[in-house]
């Protein structure tokens, strides 16, 4: 990975899940290993936007690692992340590029 697309501490990685409706995850660097391999982070609390968007808010949970890897030569975070309140999930998240990230509106979807 050229040193320009490296993971940065402070950065903001979002995840989206879900069948008919989307639910996003945010989550922050707050340390990455000497070998540059592993990232720790923290889950992010969601802030409305408006009623399709939410912004990251302030950290909330444990620590975690995620593996930093590369996908179309950009830096991305692979792992088990904690969500839903004491469950995991494997995915990857990407970083934030906008303000805030799509989520399906209250009472839509199931």
């Amino acid at each position: 990975m050229n040193t320009q697309n490296q993971p940065k501490i402070g950065q903001i990685f979002y995840t989206s899940w879900g069948y008919d409706q989307t639910n996003t995850e945010f989550m922050k660097i707050v340390e990455i290993t000497a070998t540059g391999k592993t990232a720790k982070c923290v889950m992010l609390k969601n802030v409305q936007v408006d009623a399709w968007n939410v912004k990251p808010g302030e950290a909330k949970g444990v620590v975690f690692r995620m593996k930093i890897d590369v996908f179309h030569d950009e830096a991305i975070l692979r792992g088990t992340y904690p969500y839903c309140e004491g469950d995991t999930q494997f995915g990857s998240a990407y970083p934030l590029k906008e303000e805030s990230a799509y989520q399906t509106a209250a009472n839509y979807g199931h």
